[in-house]
Parts: structure tokens; sequence; C-alpha cells
């Protein structure tokens, strides 16, 4: 709506606002995450997702920000829907600790020969846990 009155707003001596930058785009052509993401070494952190209906699917940590995770899952072939809710359970190799995280499903990629799982989490990560101290240290285990 804007953008039919802007011709409107300037003859009136208003200025109209800017329109809102693209989203960027990585080479791939995929929309990138307005947060930092940090992908831990392969096999350092295990990932299992709970879904409806006693479902359980396990995988490795593909990424992570404050607010979302990317789950591989090998070449598991099943169907998440889209806005599903998820709790998603972390156990890294280092130790005994795991951090669980109530999710929604955004985004299911099964294209590339293994399922990919974008989640997104309904609350803040929790203090001093190990994926908290892995963020906090940009991608070091310590």
């Amino acid at each position: 709506m804007a953008g039919l009155l802007d011709p409107f707003i300037r003859g009136l001596g208003g200025q109209s606002a800017p329109p809102p930058p693209p989203a960027p785009v990585n080479g791939s052509g995929f929309k990138l995450r307005r947060e930092n993401r940090l992908t831990p070494p392969l096999s350092v952190v295990r990932a299992e997702i709970h879904a409806p209906e006693d479902k359980m699917f396990s995988g490795q940590l593909w990424d992570v920000s404050r607010s979302g995770a990317s789950i591989s899952l090998g070449r598991n072939s099943f169907k998440l829907l889209k806005g599903a809710k998820v709790l998603l359970r972390l156990r890294s190799r280092h130790g005994p600790e795991m951090v669980e995280h109530e999710s929604t499903v955004r985004w299911v990629d099964t294209n590339h020969g293994a399922t990919f799982v974008g989640l997104h989490f309904l609350k803040e990560l929790e203090k001093g846990t190990f994926l908290d101290t892995f963020l906090d240290a940009e991608g070091e285990f310590v």
C-alpha cells in the first residue's frame, strides 16, 4: 500500500520510507538466518527428535544458533510437517549432559541424499549448558 502512495506523499513534500532490504542470500540461493550459526565438528553432538505419536529420529547436530538448529538425519526418510511441535534432545560426546528444547519444525529437506530438519526453539537456551558454552566460545568446545 505504501508503494502506491509514494508519488502522492512525495507530491505533498513528505518522504516515503525506503523499501526494506532484500533477505540475504548465500551462493546457493538459500535465505540466511538473522543470527550467526555455528557448526560443531561432525559426530560431536548427537541429536534426537521426538515427534508426535511417539516417533523418534536420531541424527547429528548440523548447525546451531541461539534461536534454532539444523539436524542431519542421514538417509532417514520420514515426513515431519512444517509447524509440528517436537522435542529436541542434544547430547555431547564430551560428557553426560543432555539439553532438551521444545521446538517447531520450520523446514524439512530430503533432496540431497539425506534428511535435514530446521528447528526453531520455543524458549531461550539455558545458561551454563554445553550448548550455551559452545555458542559463547564461538564454536569451540571447552
